[in-house]
């Protein structure tokens, strides 16, 4: 089997990324031999965008997140967009990306982990997004209320996920509050004072396949773009046919194994 770097640098487009890495950050070089194991960094480094953005890398999994968001560009935001939602927003790379990427747009960021929120609120802050990006210390699932959440410090922070419903108490867990979709997407559209939203980042590590399949469409009514990676922990054809009975329509599927990619739709 190859070795991570040689997997990662064989990626189909990976030299478009490597020139965007460059080009993106004024320290990108440490980006590219952090992400294609190169070369170890020291770790934490600070990661400066061109642009004035800056982001603190604290681990590899960081680095790959960053990469995947800025330099693959694994998710697209329109420039003239409003409202967006990053659901699963983690330390928030998207939610830093589509800040800059849609100036006049407010961002709404839902993060329920005790380690990665604080994170997310000192990325925000640092930024100087407070004025624009709003952050909510929610999970999301199929009812509000209290669930279990992986805390095991030896997992990656953004593979940490919301257990079944039915799990009582896992090993290092730590509860956190959980709402629905429809809740997110109603409360976004009132504080933005917008009548639709102009697009939904998931990523909530598998518990897609707990919010989407049974999701009334009215709840996606005033979506306008979806865009999710998805887990394989369960089939994604019910994901993308509860997204298609919403009116929403596949327009892009990258996918990387059986049952797992990012997808974009849009209506």
């Amino acid at each position: 089997m190859l070795p991570r770097w040689a997997r990662a640098a064989a990626h189909p487009g990976r030299a478009a990324e490597v020139v965007r890495a460059l080009a993106s950050f004024s320290n990108g070089a440490t980006l590219v031999r952090a992400y294609l194991h190169l070369a170890e960094p020291a770790y934490p480094f600070t990661l400066r965008a061109r642009s004035g953005a800056v982001v603190r890398v604290e681990s590899w999994h960081d680095a790959a997140t960053a990469w995947v968001v800025f330099c693959r560009q694994e998710y697209a935001v329109p420039e003239k967009a409003l409202c967006i939602v990053d659901v699963g927003a983690n330390w928030g790379a998207f939610t830093l990306y589509a800040a800059r990427r849609a100036p006049n747009a407010r961002v709404f960021s839902v993060e329920p982990h005790p380690h990665e929120h604080p994170r997310l609120l000192r990325n925000v802050a640092n930024n100087g997004l407070g004025a624009r990006v709003t952050v909510w210390r929610h999970a999301v699932a199929a009812e509000p209320g209290m669930r279990w959440m992986d805390a095991d410090p030896a997992h990656p922070s953004p593979s940490r996920g919301i257990h079944p419903a039915n799990a009582a108490s896992p090993p290092a867990s730590v509860q956190v509050e959980a709402v629905t979709l429809a809740q997110v997407l109603d409360r976004a559209r009132d504080v933005a004072g917008v009548p639709s939203i102009d697009l939904v980042k998931m990523d909530i590590e598998g518990a897609e396949h707990e919010v989407l399949p049974h999701l009334p469409p009215e709840a996606l009514a005033s979506v306008n773009a979806w865009q999710m990676e998805y887990h394989p922990n369960g089939p994604k054809a019910p994901l993308f046919a509860a997204l298609q009975r919403a009116g929403l329509r596949l327009v892009r599927d990258d996918e990387s194994t059986p049952d797992s990619g990012v997808a974009h739709f849009r209506r």
